[in-house]
């Protein structure tokens, strides 16, 4: 004889089914975000530290010294990752990093130390690859013409020749707003201070350029001196 099911023994059922079904649930989440974490450290690298302008310049000084050479290695840079110290090109030869070395030639002997998104480690790298090679593995090659960096607290003839190149551009209104509180005429007394990198704000500013006052290869290239 067929027996039916009371509606005394539904609930005593669902008393054990509930928790196992949430304990189910509460596992699939658990092993979903295992696999979502293994995954993404797998499939990006390591990305550096928020690093500033300058501090990316300072170690590229570090490890190519201030000199020409130092202002090469920054038009390079600056060239080949927009001084980004976590850029990162997916297609062959996959370059990595501030100077985007390439995978095969980071994992060189003697080239590759440490971690390629650091831009310490790959300025390090590139000097050791400039020492073997010069310039001629990197796409972009060094604006060889630019003057040396000046920045607030420089001094001499180039600061002067800055100064009067401003003061010129304002006089013709180049760039007549002035948020960074330029007011002409600039002393030309080869004083790199505040005034001046004010002049440099916005001259940058008006240029598009990355607003810090300092006067590295790109805004001796916007005031045509390379």
């Amino acid at each position: 004889m067929l027996q039916t099911q009371s509606p005394v023994d539904k609930p005593k059922k669902m008393r054990w089914f509930l928790p196992l079904l949430s304990g189910l649930l509460v596992v699939a989440v658990l092993v979903g975000a295992l696999l979502i974490s293994f995954t993404a450290r797998g499939g990006a690298h390591a990305a550096a530290a928020s690093f500033t302008r300058a501090q990316i310049i300072n170690i590229i000084h570090n490890a190519f010294g201030t000199g020409t050479l130092g202002n090469q290695a920054i038009s390079v840079a600056t060239c080949e990752s927009s001084l980004n110290p976590n850029a990162f090109n997916p297609a062959p030869p996959f370059a990595m990093g501030l100077f985007q070395i390439a995978k095969g030639t980071w994992a060189e002997a003697g080239i590759g130390k440490g971690n390629p998104f650091n831009p310490t480690d790959n300025a390090q790298a590139a000097r050791r690859l400039y020492n073997r090679q010069g310039w001629a593995p990197w796409a972009c090659q060094p604006s060889s013409l630019c003057p040396a960096m000046i920045q607030n607290g420089s001094t001499g003839s180039l600061v002067v020749s800055l100064q009067s190149e401003l003061d010129s551009l304002y006089s013709k209104k180049a760039f007549p707003n002035s948020p960074f509180n330029f007011h002409p005429l600039l002393a030309k007394d080869g004083q790199f201070g505040t005034l001046t990198a004010n002049a440099v704000k916005d001259f940058q500013k008006q240029k598009r350029l990355a607003v810090d006052g300092v006067v590295g290869p790109n805004t001796w290239h916007a005031l045509g001196r390379c």
